[in-house]
């Protein structure tokens, strides 16, 4: 997955991501489909299954599209 900077502060602004550490997790059509505020274990294993079904439904639609 791919991991920009903000520069200037602008997205940081947008999203209100005022908070250390914050993760979005925005989805290849814009769609943003989970927020982390701070650190949990828990919360970790969560964003890895996320991740992995987000990947999972990527793969599936090139898969069906060929």
């Amino acid at each position: 997955y791919s991991l920009a900077s903000d520069l200037h502060g602008e997205v940081t602004k947008r999203f209100r991501a005022n908070q250390i550490p914050m993760l979005l997790i925005v989805d290849r059509g814009g769609i943003v489909r989970d927020v982390v505020v701070g650190y949990s274990s828990e919360r970790l294993a969560e964003t890895k299954a996320l991740l992995g079904r987000l990947l999972e439904e990527r793969a599936g639609e090139g898969a069906s599209a060929g």
